[in-house]
């Protein structure tokens, strides 16, 4: 195998790397805006609310989001697990 084959191998895993990750973060929006209120998102786009309060509504709306995944979505891993669960203290 020459160099320039090598490389060109190379830069086509690359790009199949970022499109799949610009792919995940495409669809974790999507999710995102179908499972969250205005309401919501204007809340902790506020900053107003305290650590606690944001992650109570987060943790609704990836959960919301976690149920929505398809097969697709779940082969690539969009919402994590621990994004759908309240963290201990």
């Amino acid at each position: 195998m020459t160099l320039k084959k090598l490389i060109l191998i190379i830069i086509f895993f690359v790009a199949l790397y970022y499109s799949v990750n610009l792919g995940r973060a495409a669809r974790l929006s999507q999710l995102f805006f179908e499972c969250s209120t205005p309401t919501q998102r204007e809340k902790v786009d506020n900053g107003s609310l305290s650590r606690d309060e944001k992650l109570k509504i987060s943790t609704q709306i990836f959960t919301c989001a976690k149920e929505r995944e398809n097969n697709i979505d779940k082969l690539f891993n969009v919402v994590p697990k621990a994004w759908a669960t309240t963290p201990l203290k």
